[in-house]
């Protein structure tokens, strides 16, 4: 063991009292106040066992706590990351709308039936249609605020079983085209989204790049209609309910999405001819 040991994890544990202070800057009430408690007892533990260490740098190989006292600290690390992450990204985006919640989203022509990702599938360029609600991943999504000039309400819409973005397919702008899981990016303009509130907890779900409407195809009720973008004429088709789920799910949701690494595998060949048919 190097003799730079000792001075390595008392700078870590010092990192780590610091991200614990920048919490509570962020919030310290409720839930969050104990598990930050928590984190610091633990915390505390760990620098009174590294202040029992051997100060002669010869014995440490013969300390056996040495492997263990690195493996904790990065374990705590790493979970007030994710806590620290959830609770900067708390932000009220508009309309009651917030960043910590995961919604449903529900089509006013069809509210048996949620906006769903076609078979729960991680590919890029796979369908967003409407399909019963069944409480699955590939139906809920986050919201994320999205600095774009113009526009006070713009949202990226985040799938919760990928991590990915909802969007034009291949960005074309026509009447019609489809709404698919399109890549990971925050910076294409294909996934951008505004939203403007048609009263009563109603929404309306504009392309911020085209002069489009998100759309149930046709106005179908029946599931596996094909969600589209169209001329904005604000039926009921373009009218979609934002549900919020249950509370300790949609936290369950969201340190997922912070560890989240998604794919940038694009539909199989097969997959993308049948998707062409159901059009």
């Amino acid at each position: 063991m190097d003799g730079n040991y000792l001075r390595r994890v008392t700078q870590k544990v010092q990192e780590i009292n610091n991200l614990i202070f920048d919490i509570k800057i962020l919030n310290y009430t409720g839930t969050v106040k104990e598990e930050v408690n928590d984190f610091k007892r633990r915390i505390d533990l760990l620098e009174l066992k590294i202040k029992a260490l051997p100060k002669d740098d010869n014995e440490y190989e013969q300390s056996s706590d040495i492997s263990d006292f690195e493996n904790e600290l990065e374990i705590i690390e790493n979970e007030l990351n994710i806590l620290y992450q959830l609770e900067k990204e708390k932000t009220n985006i508009c309309f009651g709308i917030i960043s910590t919640e995961i919604y449903e989203i529900i089509p006013r022509c069809a509210p048996k039936l949620r906006i769903d990702i076609a078979g729960g599938q991680n590919y890029d360029g796979v369908n967003a249609l409407t399909f019963y609600s069944n409480d699955q991943e590939n139906q809920m999504f986050q919201l994320i605020k999205c600095k774009e000039p113009g526009h006070t309400c713009c949202v990226l819409i985040r799938a919760v079983h990928s991590g990915k973005f909802l969007g034009r397919e291949d960005g074309k702008n026509y009447f019609g085209v489809n709404v698919c899981q399109t890549n990971a990016n925050p910076n294409d303009e294909t996934n951008h989204w505004f939203i403007e509130s048609f009263g009563k907890g109603v929404y309306i779900i504009i392309c911020s790049h085209a002069n489009l409407a998100l759309d149930i195809k046709g106005g179908s009720d029946k599931s596996e209609t094909n969600v589209i973008c169209w001329e904005r004429h604000e039926e009921l088709n373009q009218q979609f309910i934002l549900q919020p789920i249950d509370p300790i799910k949609s936290e369950l949701f969201r340190r997922k999405l912070l560890e989240i690494k998604p794919s940038t595998e694009s539909l199989p060949f097969f997959s993308s001819v049948k998707q062409w048919f159901q059009k």
